[in-house]
């Protein structure tokens, strides 16, 4: 299944991409909007790539965070595919984006200050 992408250009910038999976090598996507909450996405980040006998795409959408996110989190998960808005767009937008962006046949949305208390989704 191929996603739709919107006409519409969010202003977003994307380091180089992190090793990706094919479609269809992937499981599930989780999508994770953030601003200004840095311990708390790593930890969630850090609980979606803690699964055990899955293969989880996790997209990080930052809305304008001044507070390093983006950097803590590519440094720390190499693997995440992260997002970086240079200007406040919301999380319903990042949210929407991070559908479109998805490459997973499912897709979890997870708040930044939630993660999977479990290795077993």
């Amino acid at each position: 299944m191929q996603n739709a992408r919107s006409s519409a250009e969010l202003t977003l910038s994307s380091a180089a991409e992190p090793e990706v999976f094919r479609e269809s090598e992937v499981a599930a996507s989780v999508i994770i909007t953030s601003r200004n909450r840095c311990a708390d996405v790593l930890r969630a980040v850090a609980s979606c790539f803690a699964q055990q006998g899955t293969t989880l795409e996790v997209l990080v959408f930052d809305d304008a965070s001044d507070d390093g996110t983006v950097d803590r989190v590519r440094q720390t998960f190499p693997n995440c595919r992260v997002f970086g808005n240079t200007e406040r767009q919301g999380y319903i937008i990042n949210r929407n984006r991070g559908f479109l962006e998805a490459r997973g046949p499912v897709v979890f949305s997870l708040d930044d200050d939630a993660y999977f208390s479990d290795v077993d989704i």
